[in-house]
């Protein structure tokens, strides 16, 4: 996590809109692209808008029926796994939905040019 904290110092200076979440930067440092991009097929990230407690988002999870894989400190993010009777889309709708929200996306598999 210390190396992602390290790359994002002077990003603005790269030329991407400042609009952009701290994972849309990731994204763009990795490489992923919009166009057919990979995913992890059980699991979404979603970060939530802040002032969310964390009784309110375990609550919105367990009504989900998702389990947290991992949080990400830095991005304010939870990696979930979502149901097997679920899609990546669906739930990403359905998170995205909330108020509560700040974004909801695929856990996108990034590759690295060599």
């Amino acid at each position: 996590m210390l190396v992602a904290g390290l790359v994002f110092v002077g990003i603005e200076d790269w030329g991407v809109p400042s609009s952009w979440s701290t994972w849309d930067h990731m994204k763009f440092i990795l490489g992923i692209k919009k166009s057919n991009p990979k995913y992890i097929p059980d699991e979404i990230i979603v970060a939530f808008k802040e002032g969310v407690s964390e009784d309110r988002i375990m609550e919105i999870n367990n009504k989900l029926k998702v389990h947290v894989v991992n949080v990400f400190d830095l991005l304010d993010a939870y990696v979930l796994k979502i149901p097997d009777s679920s899609t990546v889309p669906e739930m990403i709708e359905k998170y995205q939905l909330l108020p509560e929200v700040k974004y909801a996306e695929p856990n996108y598999i990034g590759e690295l040019a060599n």
